[in-house]
């Protein structure tokens, strides 16, 4: 399967949220995925080979974790390992690096609120 290439768009319209564990720290964006392509039934499949035609790979949904957070709320250890570096102070103006990466399905970069494949 070959990654999908979409327009650019407002990151606000893919109704990202903060995601949280259980102890309030914050571990990553949960947004709709870029795609367009609905999930099944609001689940994730397994991996993208598994895929079925005009069924998003990722669910209908991605994740991102992230090393911080506008919000105020500390950060989870893992994310702060692993996670993408975050500028800006909402979702309007969210820049992400380094880009995203979600192999085999779709890559971009969100830069000051815009989300574009490439």
């Amino acid at each position: 399967m070959s990654e999908i290439s979409t327009p650019p768009r407002r990151f606000v319209d893919l109704n990202p949220t903060w995601r949280m564990t259980t102890d309030g720290e914050v571990y990553g964006i949960r947004y709709d995925c870029p795609c367009g392509q609905p999930g099944f039934e609001g689940t994730t499949t397994p991996t993208h080979p598994d895929v079925f035609e005009g069924v998003c790979p990722m669910g209908g949904w991605a994740l991102v974790p992230t090393k911080s957070n506008f919000i105020g709320l500390p950060t989870c250890a893992d994310s702060l390992a692993r996670g993408w570096d975050v500028s800006g102070d909402s979702f309007e103006n969210i820049t992400l690096s380094p880009s995203i990466h979600h192999v085999g399905h779709w890559h971009g970069h969100l830069v000051n609120g815009m989300l574009a494949s490439g």
